[in-house]
């Protein structure tokens, strides 16, 4: 049996979009997948489609920023008879912290590209026509 390859933690940053986008909905409480396909849609306008939506779910598992976990206790059970279980999931401690360094990073970055459109700027003022 061959063993995933596994990146270290501080290599994923920045997080793709649909890594930031499932960590962004999870880091609001345990979702399963169609839940977290329906939140990143209405809520971040990203779209998950379902072979990248558990494509990135099993590398996020991989990586220890998301676990599989019980069905949470707010959901009404009755909803779910006859159907097949829903898998949940929740997002961990490095989930947490590697989410909140990517946006970091990117609210660095954009800082750093608003002080360069401000000197390009500066430097070209009007006097460009």
């Amino acid at each position: 049996m061959t063993q995933k390859y596994k990146k270290p933690v501080g290599t994923m940053i920045p997080l793709t979009k649909a890594k930031r986008a499932i960590l962004t909905v999870l880091s609001d409480g345990a979702r399963h997948g169609y839940g977290i396909m329906k939140i990143s849609q209405e809520q971040l306008q990203v779209r998950l489609p379902t072979g990248t939506l558990y494509r990135t779910i099993a590398d996020l598992l991989d990586a220890k920023l998301i676990a599989e976990c019980e069905q949470p206790p707010t959901v009404d059970v009755n909803e779910r008879v006859g159907k097949m279980p829903r898998q949940y999931y929740q997002i961990t401690g490095t989930g947490q912290r590697v989410l909140r360094e990517d946006w970091e990073s990117r609210a660095s970055l954009n800082a750093a590209q608003q002080r360069a459109l401000g000197l390009l700027t500066i430097s070209f003022g009007t006097g460009w026509t």
